[in-house]
């Protein structure tokens, strides 16, 4: 079973805007960048199916609405709609997907809205373990490991809180203990 991965929205946009509207694609694995977020989302362009990508559609849109946005990177409609394309090309690649957020849990109001959105995801039913959510936001971070409150979760099953650099070291260090003999 792979390991559920949830980024949040400013995670995706800074990968995506990292790359540019011009390059959107991961038509193969992408050597390292030296941009936390666009290697985070780099990951999921390996065959081997050991990270799942999941979002929901608040995440989604979060992303539409922040490239679109005229007072910021301004994408126009095609170059967005490709931009989703990839990564629900990469989401069904490494057997993940759209999934139902779980918005009854209690997560701190320190925590900004696009981190929450993340684990609200990884907090979803659908998933299965280990979990994961990428994100930037300090007092995410600071809550790592999570384990839900307000809804049925196993105690014993926490949400990892990783930052993009910290998700693609231990993306790298368990490829390589999982590589074949």
């Amino acid at each position: 079973m792979p390991v559920e991965v949830v980024a949040d929205v400013p995670v995706l946009v800074a990968a995506l805007s990292g790359i540019g509207p011009g390059a959107v694609a991961f038509p193969a694995t992408p050597p390292r960048s030296g941009q936390p977020e666009v290697d985070a989302l780099g990951v999921f362009a390996y065959p081997d199916k050991n990270f799942a990508l999941n979002m929901s559609d608040e995440i989604v849109e979060g992303v539409v609405v922040t490239l679109r946005d005229t007072h910021g990177l301004a994408w126009s409609a095609g170059q967005v709609d490709r931009a989703i394309e990839v990564l629900s090309g990469l989401a069904a690649a490494t057997s993940g997907g759209l999934i139902t957020p779980e918005f009854s849990m209690q997560i701190p109001t320190t925590v900004g809205l696009s981190a929450i959105q993340g684990i609200r995801a990884a907090a979803s039913h659908e998933l299965g373990n280990p979990r994961v959510v990428v994100t930037s936001d300090p007092a995410a971070l600071r809550l790592d490991p999570f384990a839900p409150r307000g809804i049925p979760h196993p105690p014993d099953q926490p949400i990892a809180i990783l930052s993009p650099a910290a998700f693609t070291a231990a993306a790298e260090r368990a490829r390589w203990k999982l590589r074949p003999a």
